[in-house]
């Protein structure tokens, strides 16, 4: 579907999607990228409160800083 951009590649506007409308519902997902890789992504169902963001930043997060930066 859609291409990673390539390292020293000039921004491309068309590779941007910044809204997936859906016939039902929606989607959240969380993910995180640094310079060194991309980390994990999770999907969460339901509303997003501070004690689930706080969850997903302690396990996923946690995973992925550790990948990315050992």
């Amino acid at each position: 579907m859609f291409e990673r951009q390539g390292k020293g590649e000039e921004y491309n506007r068309e590779r941007v999607v910044s809204n997936i409308k859906l016939k039902r519902g929606s989607i959240r997902a969380l993910g995180c990228m640094a310079a060194k890789g991309i980390g994990e992504m999770t999907f969460c169902e339901g509303i997003m409160n501070s004690q689930k963001y706080i969850s997903v930043l302690e396990k996923i997060l946690r995973v992925s800083f550790c990948e990315l930066f050992r």
